[in-house]
């Protein structure tokens, strides 16, 4: 018999783990220098830092960040998952994604 408690207990876990790891990744960072654009990004995938040509691009960074903030929330709700959390219960949705050459 499967016991609920014990299941929370290690989604709680975790989710716990994917916490600290996050927080781990904030704390590193990326930087690129190509072709004029100076760009530091988190590990966590937050712009920190955009310059072009020695400008600040502060509200292309806001922008980009957003994009990405919405694109990480729909992967969550399309309930696309780690395989060890998505085992746990079934996907809400099944997508697949493929490249559109132009």
């Amino acid at each position: 018999m499967i016991n609920p408690f014990k299941q929370i207990g290690e989604i709680r876990k975790m989710r716990d783990q994917a916490m600290q790891i996050q927080r781990e990744l904030q704390g590193e960072e990326v930087i690129i220098d190509k072709n004029g654009v100076h760009i530091v990004i988190s590990g966590d995938q937050k712009i920190k830092i955009l310059e072009s040509n020695g400008r600040s691009d502060d509200d292309v960074k806001d922008a980009v960040n957003e994009a990405i903030t919405k694109a990480s929330e729909l992967v969550t709700q399309s309930g696309f998952e780690p395989d060890d959390v998505r085992l746990m219960r079934p996907p809400r949705h099944h997508f697949s994604i493929r490249a559109i050459s132009g």
